[in-house]
């Protein structure tokens, strides 16, 4: 469930529309139109509630909404706090099927050996351009860990302890040492981020990542940024050659 406080927004929740549940048309997810959730009445609660049990998501768009008021609204659900909203990128194992088609292997891995010895195939050196099996983002704590549970090791458990020096993340980790001295992963691994993923990934200079990213708009972004960085450079260059001279 969802408050949105862009006051752009056409307001739904004015007083004029009658008090109706409204199905977005995809497989889950229904705006709730005509209440009130900085002043819900019970009916309001009844209604969003309906909505809940029958849609699994609840939309409330264009009403201005304060932090105090979407509180107190939640918590005619419940006195207990279940979860707090936060922003993800979800997390897959991303593979570049031109790399996977020259090289050979099946996709998906079925277990995380089949992954590992995948990621082991699919390096190579062409024309002189190292070509890395695996590619990891490792600024990015869960990137690792993804791989750290694929042994059945963990960061820190539910209970919170911290269980990265037991010995099946240890094992992750020493397997991923042997993968770097085997050249399957880049040897500046430790230092990159989400940019040089991208990038090594359009370049097809890595084959695989499960770097949690949006491809389509990080990469247009980055496409974009890189577009003018060409053109800032194009701009210094051309003003080295043609010198600005003064009247």
């Amino acid at each position: 469930m969802s408050a949105a406080t862009n006051a752009a927004v056409a307001p739904v929740f004015d007083g004029r529309n009658a008090r109706r549940i409204v199905p977005t048309g995809a497989a889950l997810g229904a705006d709730v139109l005509g209440i009130d959730p900085a002043n819900p009445t019970d009916a309001d609660i009844a209604l969003v509630k309906e909505a809940i049990r029958d849609h699994l998501v609840v939309r409330l768009r264009g009403y201005t909404i304060s932090d105090p008021e979407f509180s107190r609204f939640a918590a005619r659900f419940g006195a207990k706090q279940t979860a707090i909203p936060f922003r993800h990128a979800t997390h897959g194992l991303h593979i570049n099927r031109g790399i996977l088609a020259e090289r050979g292997g099946a996709f998906p891995p079925a277990a995380i050996e089949d992954a590992l010895a995948l990621a082991e195939k699919l390096s190579f050196t062409r024309d002189g351009t190292r070509v890395y099996g695996l590619l990891l983002n490792m600024e990015d704590p869960s990137t690792p860990i993804d791989w750290v549970r694929g042994f059945g090791g963990d960061f820190i458990t539910a209970d919170y302890q911290v269980v990265v020096d037991q010995p099946p993340a240890i094992r992750a980790m020493t397997v991923m040492r042997e993968l770097f001295r085997k050249g399957v992963m880049p040897r500046n691994v430790m230092t990159m981020k989400t940019e040089d993923i991208i990038t090594f990934m359009q370049q097809g200079r890595g084959a695989m990542t499960n770097q949690p990213f949006s491809g389509q708009n990080r990469a247009g972004r980055h496409r974009r940024n890189a577009r003018h960085r060409r053109g800032r450079a194009m701009g210094r260059d051309l003003r080295r050659r043609h010198p600005a001279t003064p009247p």
